[in-house]
């Protein structure tokens, strides 16, 4: 509740100072960092001789069990 009190006083605070003519206040911004880096990651490591199998493979053991679900007809768009 307290939050939307504070939104309403801080909309009328606004209102009223453009209706005086003056810009409001900006609110107080968090202090930036002086300074951002991004570091590199370091390479991932590769195992020898071992690779993943074809996604191909992974989609088609994921989709079988759907297949032999039952489907249903009908218009599901007609309210």
């Amino acid at each position: 509740m307290s939050l939307l009190m504070d939104a309403l006083k801080r909309a009328e605070e606004a209102k009223r100072l453009a209706a005086a003519g003056a810009q409001p206040a900006a609110p107080a911004a968090p202090a930036a960092p002086t300074e951002l880096r991004l570091d590199p990651l370091d390479a991932p490591a590769t195992t020898a001789g071992r690779s993943l199998p074809p996604l191909s493979q992974h989609l088609d053991s994921l989709l079988d069990p759907l297949v032999s679900l039952p489907v249903m007809s009908g218009d599901f768009g007609k309210v």
